[in-house]
């Protein structure tokens, strides 16, 4: 496992964006705000997720929200009618390609593709909750030093299995991110001070793999991550799913009502890619 520790070290190495890849980024949401004051009075936007809390690949999305006065008395339809205009003024501009307004998602949003940098963006309105769960995910990532490494390379796993997107049932960045803490929180090693996470990253990986493709029950149990994290019997809270029970219960730290798992409607793949790449690392480790 020690030589599987150092290709993760070498693997965050590797994908570490560059000044320039972080300054492309910045040039890209100064260029969406340029259009959101034009278009809205008093419109600020903001940068949350993997981006504004230094977790994102290469490839991730830059996602951003948009607040502005006069969005806030807005119903979802008008707020609908808002993202509308939004995309043609981002057309009219010339700065995004591939635009797509998802206007049935729970959380209505613009999917875009930058025309200079191809990097992806997704655009909500007046949805601040992602500004705080940002803050806590960077406080999540203080306290657990092994978060950033394992849940990059188990992004980047789900990324290359188009794996990592809500809306085709796999996982989002939120909850892996909800499963990565809680496996730390929950490792008997770890909070005993038996090991050190820092220093063992390929165990580390290896029983998040293990955990999560082989032995967690997904059909009763969820997945707490406040107070230092715990489980709870999805059946207390109503949450079982007959006609899908793997999908996972992961409860929302911001918001208790909140299950960010319940779109993963495509877990089963999820959960056996998981299990065939522990199978696969295991005989790996052995030879």
């Amino acid at each position: 496992a020690s030589r599987l520790h150092e290709e993760i070290v070498d693997f965050m190495k590797y994908i570490a964006p560059t000044p320039q890849e972080h300054e492309m980024r910045l040039l890209v949401v100064k260029q969406l705000e340029d259009v959101a004051k034009h278009l809205w009075y008093g419109a600020e936007l903001s940068v949350f997720g993997s981006y504004d809390t230094q977790l994102y690949l290469p490839s991730s999305d830059i996602d951003v929200v948009i607040t502005a006065p006069h969005l806030t008395a807005l119903n979802r339809s008008r707020l609908v009618d808002e993202l509308f205009n939004l995309s043609n003024a981002l057309k009219r501009r010339g700065i995004a390609t591939d635009v797509r307004v998802v206007h049935k998602a729970r959380v209505p949003i613009i999917k875009i593709v930058d025309v200079t940098t191809r990097y992806p963006v997704d655009i909500s309105l007046n949805i601040t909750n992602g500004i705080h769960s940002a803050r806590m995910v960077k406080r999540f990532s203080e306290q657990l030093p092994a978060m950033k490494p394992i849940m990059l390379l188990i992004k980047q796993f789900l990324t290359q299995r188009s794996m990592n997107e809500v809306f085709t049932g796999g996982l989002s960045s939120y909850s892996l991110m909800i499963m990565t803490v809680s496996f730390l929180q929950m490792h008997p090693l770890l909070q005993t001070g038996r090991i050190k996470a820092e220093e063992n990253l390929g165990v580390l990986l290896m029983e998040f793999l293990e955990l999560y493709g082989t032995h967690f029950s997904y059909e009763k149990v969820g997945i707490r991550v406040t107070r230092n994290g715990s489980y709870y019997r999805k059946v207390d809270l109503g949450r079982v799913r007959p006609d899908l029970p793997d999908v996972p219960s992961l409860e929302d730290p911001n918001d208790s009502d909140n299950d960010v798992g319940a779109g993963s409607y495509n877990m089963r793949r999820v959960r056996q890619a998981f299990y065939g790449a522990f199978e696969k690392l295991k005989l790996a480790l052995m030879q």
